[in-house]
């Protein structure tokens, strides 16, 4: 049996005899589960804030380089003029 140069034995050796007990295999395989679930929360709330700053960037953006309001002429007055 491989072993670890402190005498004890190497973790594959390890893995390998528990690998063959069903309730190890069982709860090892609902921890993977639980990981990679946990891994798609993470890059779901990853994404979500990336297009969070993305929308923020945009905004601050358009916010800046928008044209200022052009006021609008004032009117003359125009002359009313009888008809005869």
């Amino acid at each position: 049996m491989p072993k670890n140069a402190d005498g004890s034995i190497t973790l594959s050796v390890l893995f390998a005899k528990w690998s063959k007990d069903p309730e190890f295999m069982r709860a090892y395989n609902a921890l993977e589960e639980e990981f990679a679930e946990e891994e798609r929360r993470i890059k779901v709330r990853k994404a979500r804030e990336a297009a969070r700053l993305k929308r923020e960037a945009a905004a601050k953006l358009a916010k800046q380089t928008a044209k200022p309001a052009t006021p609008a002429k004032p009117r003359q007055p125009t002359e009313v003029v009888a008809s005869k």
